[in-house]
């Protein structure tokens, strides 16, 4: 066992340059050297918060208890690796690498005197041994879970921590390999990234682990996963461009329902990353987009309402917002942004204002499939299911215009809709059909003789329908949406 005097690293207030900021408050960014990876949070016996970051080669650990004056206070050296993973029971830190010397164990038992830390390794069993794993989780019984090592397939090891410096193995899940994952209420939820999916795995008997079931993701990349607190939902991202947040009712395990999904600036190709559940809200590092809150409390209709944008950065790409860790007694949410350094932040936690309801035909009365309902103000937009139903969502309240339409009906503009906080509104909209008629006629000269190979054209509405006449000079034009043209 070794003692970690190590201090400090340079640090800053830096306020992010045109930064996405929606009901968060920055309270200090703190500055280093080299790039972070995932970050976790700890408590002291006195109540002073920490936050755990790494950093290329180790742990940096960081006073926030008061954030606006948050300072590194210690550093304990690891193997360096770009990914370091970070969780906490008890007075220890535990952190995996995927660079090699197994699991590093901080005791953290004698903050805020920095001068008592000390850690030791625990590399596995004997002739059974590994030396990197990509995460872990340690669940609320004291037991961890070591994801994606170089031992097997690279599923997951379970970890008794009951003498927490020398854990004991006490069973595996070795089906597929594990990207990340989260236990609660010894049912394991991991992310299989390279077969698309998430599974869920009884844990119960760490000898015997039992597959319960498993669900494919909107990206087929699932990274990592989340279950609420009822363990009636689970949540998951797609670590890919453009990829998803999803959604998933599985209170019956056998029929897993995809319930929704969002991304945040959809079109920018922005990559999602880890992804956390907290009170109905998911609090989820975004890469380039920073640090993202979504109201969770409608599954079915997941609203953004927080964000705080930490990086530069724009698009495509592993840059930005690594980690963000948002269950401190404070509230504060700690995000590690891999170049821009830590991020402590004062979140408003704010429940959607919802829209929602069903659009139909005039005319039958029957639910329009495959309408697009979008609110004009952020360009936020829904499809119609099946059943003409539609949800959506925004962060504050306030009047919006909901703009309805559908190819083939006449496009609904809904002024002056008034949208509250932590309320549902439901807005029904009924869409008129176009009427469609058959035109035909006969091109004559000025002497009354057919012309033929007449182009005829009408034009009408940004569109135009054109036909040709025959050798009577005659045309026809099926299917014309009725209304006013101009003929050529």
């Amino acid at each position: 066992m070794r003692k970690i005097y190590a201090l400090i690293i340079s640090l800053a207030v830096i306020a992010a340059a045109d930064a996405q900021v929606v009901n968060m408050e920055l309270k200090k960014n703190v500055v280093y050297t080299s790039e972070l990876s995932d970050i976790w949070g700890y408590v002291d016996g006195q109540g002073n918060e920490y936050a755990l970051v790494g950093v290329y080669n180790g742990i940096s650990i960081v006073d926030v208890t008061d954030p606006e004056n948050a300072e590194a206070v210690a550093f304990v050296i690891d193997e360096e690796s770009i990914w370091h993973d970070i969780k906490t029971w008890g007075t220890h830190a535990y952190v995996t690498n995927e660079s090699g010397s197994g699991m590093l164990i901080i005791d953290l038992s004698s903050l805020p005197d920095v001068s008592g830390i000390t850690s030791t390794r625990y590399t596995g069993p004997g002739g059974n041994s590994w030396s990197s794993a990509h995460n872990l989780f340690i669940d609320e019984f004291g037991f961890a879970y070591i994801f994606g090592t170089d031992r097997g397939a690279g599923g997951a090891i379970f970890l008794d921590l009951s003498d927490p410096e020398n854990p004991v193995e006490v069973g595996t899940w070795d089906e597929a390999y594990i990207h990340d994952g989260m236990v609660k209420d010894n049912k394991m939820y991991v992310g299989n990234i390279y077969l698309g999916k998430f599974s869920i795995v009884d844990v119960s008997d760490k000898s015997n682990p039992v597959t319960m079931g498993s669900h494919e993701t909107p990206g087929e990349f699932a990274h990592n996963c989340w279950v609420s607190d009822d363990g009636n939902y689970v949540y998951t991202t797609d670590e890919i461009s453009g990829g998803y947040i999803g959604a998933y009712d599985i209170s019956e395990l056998s029929d897993i329902k995809e319930t929704d999904k969002t991304r945040v600036n959809p079109g920018s190709g922005t990559i999602v990353h880890n992804t956390h559940f907290m009170n109905d809200f998911l609090i989820t590092s975004y890469y380039r987009e920073g640090v993202t809150v979504h109201d969770v409390s409608d599954p079915e209709n997941i609203v953004l309402t927080g964000q705080y944008d930490t990086s530069p950065f724009e698009g495509n790409g592993f840059n930005g917002a690594w980690g963000a860790y948002p269950f401190l007694p404070s509230g504060l949410i700690l995000v590690s942004d891999i170049e821009k350094g830590l991020f402590v932040l004062q979140p408003e936690y704010k429940r959607a204002a919802r829209i929602h309801g069903t659009v139909t035909n005039a005319e039958t009365g029957n639910p329009v499939f495959g309408a697009q309902v979008t609110i004009v103000e952020n360009g936020f937009s829904n499809t119609t299911d099946v059943t003409g139903s539609y949800k959506l969502g925004v962060a504050e309240t306030g009047t919006y215009t909901i703009e309805v339409s559908k190819d083939d009906y006449f496009t609904q503009t809904i002024e002056g809709v008034q949208f509250v906080n932590d309320e549902d509104i439901i807005l029904d909209v009924i869409l008129e059909p176009f009427q469609f008629v058959d035109v035909e006629g006969v091109v004559l000269n000025t002497d009354d003789l057919p012309v033929v190979d007449a182009k005829v054209e009408f034009i009408g509405d940004g569109e135009s329908w054109i036909a040709e006449s025959n050798s009577n000079g005659e045309y026809s034009i099926s299917g014309l949406p009725a209304g006013m043209y101009s003929i050529i």
